[in-house]
């Protein structure tokens, strides 16, 4: 049964298991692992936390699992993707962060949105009470205004939120719990915000950006970005494909990184009031 048709009407599917639970628990250990290597007290910042499958083969399994491009590409309906970013999403436990109602593709220059979907897969429990992603169904079908606040809590980029006037004129919100290793399927323009996380565990998701190969960049900054081929084949000129990982973590893998991350952000922040990601 294709995922598709209730993907179309609602813009969102959730959940999907994806791993099973012994290796979903590897794939956390393996965050712990680069967190441990890579962040500052225990803490990942800025572009640390993104662009994750060029550096890590562990974000390169979960980009490439099977049953995960499966879904992507059904609900897609094409054979050719590509990943445009992998990006951590991270929640400590007890604390006051959250997410925003908003809709991915305000930044990111993607057209058309219906050829672009976020991926997030639980690397750990990420129940209601940890703030786990919350949807309006319907809400895909335009993009609508944001304001950028200056909140220290809001874990956006540039604090973007959709004003209240316009979330009142929306569906109800659905919750997505997640256990590790699930997934769940949204589209660019899909709606989504997710609250605290209140438990005491942290609550890590990675969220994979999957783009159909005829998708195009109308980014503000006018820079070609790179992109990771993970099905089909990809002819184009509009995007840069990556070279495959060799060495993880290697000093190649990260050159890399850095010129994926340097235009990412040179188109993405282009006329905000931001420079980096948080």
């Amino acid at each position: 049964m294709r995922l598709r048709p209730q993907y179309l009407e609602d813009g969102f599917h959730t959940p999907l298991t994806i791993f099973t639970p012994e290796k979903a628990a590897a794939l956390y250990s393996s965050y712990q692992d680069y967190v441990a290597r890579y962040g500052t007290d225990g803490k990942l910042e800025g572009d640390l936390r993104f662009r994750l499958h060029v550096v890590a083969k562990w974000a390169r399994d979960i980009v490439f699992a099977p049953n995960l491009v499966a879904a992507v590409k059904d609900v897609l309906d094409t054979d050719h993707l590509l990943c445009w970013d992998s990006d951590l999403n991270i929640k400590p436990p007890g604390t006051q962060s959250f997410y925003s109602w908003h809709q991915d593709g305000t930044y990111s220059g993607h057209s058309p949105a219906s050829g672009v979907l976020t991926a997030w897969i639980a690397l750990s429990p990420a129940p209601t009470a940890a703030g786990c992603l919350l949807f309006r169904p319907g809400s895909h079908l335009s993009q609508l205004p944001h304001l950028e606040t200056q909140d220290p809590s809001n874990l956006l980029a540039v604090g973007q939120t959709i004003p209240e006037d316009h979330i009142l004129t929306l569906n109800k919100p659905v919750a997505a719990p997640l256990a590790p290793g699930q997934a769940s399927l949204h589209h660019w323009n899909c709606v989504h915000a997710s609250g605290p996380n209140t438990t005491e565990h942290e609550r890590v998701g990675l969220a994979v950006r999957y783009i159909r190969t005829d998708v195009h960049s109308s980014a503000r900054g006018g820079v070609k970005e790179c992109v990771t081929l993970v099905s089909g084949e990809y002819t184009g000129d509009e995007w840069e494909l990556e070279e495959d990982l060799e060495e993880e973590y290697g000093d190649e893998e990260w050159e890399s990184h850095r010129k994926g991350a340097e235009r990412e952000k040179s188109n993405y922040f282009t006329g905000t009031g931001a420079e980096g990601f948080k």
